[in-house]
């Protein structure tokens, strides 16, 4: 069981907290870069990670394995990181190298042979596995390992090796001892303090920042240590050491100390010690703006320590919870919160984020109140763009929220340019749904809704979608290919099939500007009286409510409907849903920030033990709709395979372009060469990118997919196979014989030097690099990184030719 003591006066796990805090400044240095293997932006390798010690000797403390063995790098920060042992943290992302690749640095060759030596050394040990039969036997293992490449590590700073070098091998030993120090080996303490005094007074400015890094870390430690005083920890101790490492840098901050100091101010609020987090934001505040470089984000640091030392967070849940007073109290706060602050757009984001929530629960009061604050706070601000934005707010809100208890009625025309009959709709509880296609939330929505429809369309319920798409052309295309995903009637406007709207404002459509809809989806709710019951009624939120108008739902087959009004289309339960449109982002700008969306949206969404209807629904939204020709599912994929990556990535869109595609491959005898070769080529690529993900499940699809076309004489696809085998190759070798590594290597630069490089060719290059790290021989390793990462430094795919300098060791400009 994890003790509670007291901190500060304030009760939490305070071991867990602090020791994430000492944790985060390891980390936060920039020394935990990952070894040379592959580039995470384009994908994460199944077999990389970085993860922290968990405890348990066996998660962690290893300094690589025989296929991971990092390359002594004298220009990356990463030559002695440290990838896990087990195969579970392996399998965990990579994280992200916080930095680009330094000037080149010698290379070994150049190199004092002594040096050269001991740092070979300290490569090797840094293979080897702890052995043992226990955790305690694997424990001094590790212990007797590491504690020889620190000896190693100081016999090469004693031969006074070049800044690049110099500063890998401090990184290396701080890595070393704050594993002892995670692994409460006895004296580990003691040597991280002299090792840190060392190192922070050195002439190397790099090297003197990691040395206050470890001083910051060790002092973390101790203050753990002192939980077990009778009095406790006070936070501010913390406070005082992150203000040291501030100090330091007067003038000059660098980013890892930002962050790292950032990390520990989130930990402080996070572990409930909020004044002592305001204090450090604050004090990284007036830092920033004492710094040439970094000024411009001073600004931003107050707003946030304004916002922490108030607790807004706080008071906007007692609002939510509906305790006394909290209403008036967070409408005194945002106005003190408005007259400290100057105007920004943080500033309008954050106040707009807290009238939106508020409004999205019900608490239209205290949303208008502060919609009202931000026009007048905003009205005198030099930006003109700002004032704009603040003053739209109040009118749109006013619009939305005066429409509860008002009767409303649904203009405009269907995508045949037929009038909309609301008329016949009388009588009848009705969901309008405010959306787009290109608005990834509001499709996501859709399946609830569905799910409603289907549930209670028999008692009365139906739904009317105003679509707010300012081009018919995407909204007919959308209802050409998942239209049957959308059993009820779709509303436009006049002025969009006539090509007259205003593609750069959607919220001047007439529905959308008769309601006040300034970010979608917005959704209303009107009763049998044709007055509006209710709006933000998404999520559970809207089963709750249908069953409090209309009973329980109906569980069974839902029986036809003669009342059904003309134009709704009857349910198809076979039929797909919607896919994502053109861009994720659902607001206009300078509406609600996406983590106040986010918020707002769980807001919206949270009740408890209800099970929501996206994940009650088996229907996946990006499967194109049954029945299309092999010309409308290819137009489907390429429109698809267009949406943003944030779209792509989603869950479930795989696999509905990916049917899309074996769709097409089916329909041989109808579908032109183009169309297949177009589907063969998106199915490889969907399963590649989930393959690089991660996720062995596609992976094996790949491969038995690249082994069917094997045969398949279209040149384009000969290619592709080539590629994907040699790939497998590359992958599959790390556990082969040593002796076959030689031709791999030589296929991959066979390969590479006559096809054009690209960013799918990320985890080959990967590969390559773990398999070049196996070999024995130091000097033919360096060869083989030259050769090849020349090869990849030429490739069109910025992140593949950064890759290929930093192997190479080429100069960024190469």
């Amino acid at each position: 069981m994890q003790r509670i003591v007291k901190f500060g006066g304030t009760t939490c796990a305070s071991m867990a907290f602090l020791m994430a805090v000492a944790a985060c400044s390891f980390s936060g240095c920039g020394s935990s870069k990952q070894p040379e293997v592959a580039e995470v932006k384009k994908f994460r390798p199944a077999d990389e990670a970085g993860a922290q010690p968990s405890g348990d000797v066996k998660s962690a403390p290893a300094l690589g394995s025989q296929s991971e063995t990092p390359r002594f790098a004298p220009a990356d920060a990463g030559a002695f990181a440290t990838p896990p042992a087990d195969a579970a943290a392996a399998s965990a992302p990579a994280a992200p190298a916080n930095r680009e690749a330094g000037p080149p640095g010698p290379q070994m060759a150049d190199l004092n042979p002594q040096l050269k030596s001991i740092l070979d050394q300290m490569n090797r040990l840094g293979t080897q596995q702890p052995k043992g039969t226990t955790q305690q036997e694997q424990l001094d293992e590790f212990v007797r390992l590491h504690t020889q490449r620190l000896q190693l590590a100081k016999q090469a700073l004693g031969l006074k090796p070049p800044a690049e070098v110099k500063r890998q091998i401090v990184i290396a030993m701080y890595e070393v001892l704050q594993r002892f120090v995670d692994f409460r080996v006895p004296s580990a303490m003691a040597q991280l303090n002299d090792f840190a005094k060392v190192m922070a007074a050195d002439p190397d400015a790099e090297v003197a920042r990691i040395g206050r890094h470890a001083q910051f870390s060790s002092s973390l430690a101790r203050i753990v240590t002192q939980q077990n005083t009778v009095n406790g920890v006070n936070g501010s101790e913390v406070v005082t050491e992150a203000k040291k490492l501030l100090e330091a840098e007067k003038g000059n901050v660098s980013e890892d100390t930002l962050q790292l100091v950032g990390q520990t101010a989130d930990m402080l609020t996070e572990g409930g010690f909020k004044a002592d987090a305001a204090g450090l934001i604050e004090a990284i505040a007036e830092a920033l703006a004492g710094d040439a470089k970094l000024a411009d984000q001073a600004p931003r640091y107050a707003l946030v320590a304004k916002v922490v030392r108030m607790d807004l967070d706080q008071l906007l849940n007692n609002v939510i919870r509906e305790e006394a007073g909290a209403d008036e109290k967070i409408e005194a706060a945002v106005q003190t919160l408005l007259t400290d602050i100057p105007p920004s757009r943080d500033l309008l984001n954050r106040v707009q984020t807290i009238a939106h929530i508020l409004e999205s629960t019900a608490h239209y009061k205290s949303a208008l109140v502060m919609y009202d604050q931000l026009a007048a706070k905003f009205a005198t601000a030099s930006d003109a763009e700002l004032v704009e934005d603040a003053a739209k707010f109040g009118p749109g809100a006013k619009l939305r929220i005066g429409l509860v208890g008002q009767p409303l009625t649904v203009e405009g025309v269907s995508v045949d340019g037929v009038p909309f009959d609301w008329s016949a709709y009388s009588g009848k509880i009705v969901l309008i749904d405010f959306w787009a296609t290109w608005c990834g939330p509001c499709l996501e929505e859709i399946p609830n809704i569905r799910n409603n429809f289907e549930q209670f369309h028999a008692k009365g319920f139906e739904v009317v979608g105003v679509n707010l798409d300012t081009r018919s052309s995407d909204l007919k295309q959308f209802l050409t290919l998942q239209g049957q995903s959308i059993p009820w009637a779709t509303v436009t406007s006049q002025v969009v099939l006539d090509g007259q709207a205003d593609e750069r404002d959607w919220t001047k459509l007439p529905m959308a500007a008769k309601c006040g809809v300034q970010s979608i989806p917005f959704v209303v709710l009107v009763g049998r009286d044709g007055k509006v019951d209710s709006i933000h009624v998404r999520g559970p939120k809207l089963k709750k409510r249908l069953s409090e108008l209309l009973g329980e739902p109906v569980t069974g087959d839902i029986p036809a409907d003669p009342t059904q009004p003309a134009g709704a289309v009857p349910v198809d339960p076979s039929a797909a849903k919607p896919t994502n449109g053109k861009q994720s982002r659902a607001v206009p700008a300078g509406a609600a920030t996406p983590l106040g969306l986010f918020l707002a949206s769980v807001l919206l969404t949270a009740e408890p033990a209800e099970l929501s209807p996206a994940e009650d629904s088996a229907i996946n939204p990006y499967v194109a709709k049954p029945g299309l020709k092999p010309a409308e599912l290819t137009a489907y994929i390429q429109k698809m395979l267009d949406r943003p990556q944030a779209i792509q990535t989603r869950e479930g869109f795989a696999v509905g372009i990916i049917d899309a595609c074996d769709r097409v491959l089916a329909a041989q005898s109808t579908s032109t060469d183009a169309e297949q070769l177009l589907a063969i080529q998106s199915k490889l690529a969907l399963l590649h990118r989930d393959a690089c993900d991660g996720k062995s499940a596609a992976d094996e699809q790949l491969m038995a997919f690249v082994e069917q076309l094997r045969d398949n004489s279209r040149p384009e696809v000969a290619q592709e196979v080539t590629f994907f085998r040699l790939e497998r190759r590359v992958l599959t070798a790390k556990e082969a014989p040593l002796d076959q590594v030689g031709s791999v290597l030589d296929a991959v630069k066979e390969f590479s030097a006559k096809q054009k490089l690209g960013a799918k060719h990320l985890r080959m290059a990967s590969g390559t690099v773990a398999l070049i790290n196996r070999l024995e021989s130091g000097d033919e390793r360096e060869a083989r990184f030259a050769e090849l990462g020349d090869l990849f430094a030429k490739s069109a795919d910025k992140d593949l030719a950064r890759y290929g300098r930093k192997i190479a060791k080429a100069p960024a400009g190469k």
